[in-house]
C-alpha cells in the first residue's frame, strides 16, 4: 500500500510540473494581445497626439485637417513614417487621399518611409470650413512605438475668391507657410487625428488638440 501511495505521489508531482510548463505559452500569448504600443501623429503645424495600439489593431487611418481664412492657391508637403511598423494599405485604393485637392495633387509614394506631394490650381481650394487636408491609411505590419509626421513646407493663400478674381486685381498672395522663407501669416489652423481599426470594427480615438501654426 505504501508503495502505491509513493508512486501516486510521484505521478502527481510530475503532472503538476508539466501543467506549470504547458501553461506558460498560453499566458505569453494573452500578454502579447493585451500589451500596447504607441503611435504618435505629429507635424510642424499641429500639436502632437498619441494613441495606443496592440496586436489586434489591423489598420491606422491618419488625418490632417485644415481651416484657412482665405482660399488656398498651392501647397507642398512630406509625410514620414516607419515602414517596418506601418505600410500604406495595399487592400485600400484610397490609402492616400486629398479630397479637396482631388485630381490636382501630384505625389510620390514609391519612396521608402515617405510620401511627397504638391499641388496648385488657379481654380483655388476652399478650406474656409474645416476640411480634410490629407488622409493616409496604413496596415499595421510591425510593433513598437512609432510616429507619423507631416511636414507642411508650403501653404499659400490668396485674397482672390475665384478664378475670375485672380485676373481682376485681387491676386495678392498670402504666405501661410514657407519653409524656405521667414514670412508667415496667421489664419491657417491645422489639426491631427487618427482612427484605429481593430479587426473590422473601427475605434475612434479622442479628439486631438487644435493648434495654430
Amino acid at each position: 500500500m505504501k508503495k502505491i501511495q509513493k508512486k501516486l505521489s510521484v505521478v502527481l508531482a510530475v503532472m503538476m510540473v508539466l501543467c506549470m510548463f504547458t501553461a506558460l505559452p498560453f499566458s505569453a500569448s494573452a500578454a502579447e494581445k493585451t500589451s500596447t504600443n504607441k503611435i504618435s501623429v505629429t507635424s510642424n503645424v499641429t500639436d502632437p497626439v498619441s494613441y495606443e495600439y496592440n496586436a489586434n489593431t489591423k489598420q491606422v487611418v491618419v488625418t490632417y485637417n485644415l481651416q484657412a481664412k482665405n482660399m488656398i492657391l498651392n501647397t507642398q508637403g512630406t509625410l514620414s513614417y516607419d515602414s517596418s511598423v506601418l505600410k500604406l494599405a495595399s487592400t485600400n485604393t484610397r490609402n492616400t487621399d486629398f479630397p479637396v485637392f482631388k485630381d490636382t495633387i501630384v505625389w510620390n509614394k514609391t519612396l521608402k518611409n515617405e510620401v511627397l506631394f504638391n499641388c496648385s490650381s488657379l481654380d483655388l481650394y476652399n478650406f474656409k470650413q474645416k476640411s480634410v487636408y490629407c488622409t493616409f491609411t496604413f496596415d499595421v505590419v510591425g510593433s513598437g512605438d512609432t510616429t507619423v509626421d507631416l511636414d507642411v513646407e508650403v501653404l499659400t493663400g490668396t485674397m482672390a475668391d475665384s478664378y475670375e478674381d485672380l485676373f481682376n486685381g485681387k491676386d495678392v498672395d498670402i504666405t501661410y507657410i514657407n519653409k524656405y522663407g521667414s514670412e508667415k501669416a496667421d489664419g491657417a489652423v491645422f489639426t491631427a487625428e487618427a482612427v484605429l481599426v481593430q479587426g473590422e470594427e473601427p475605434t475612434t480615438a479622442p479628439q486631438p488638440t487644435t493648434a495654430t501654426q
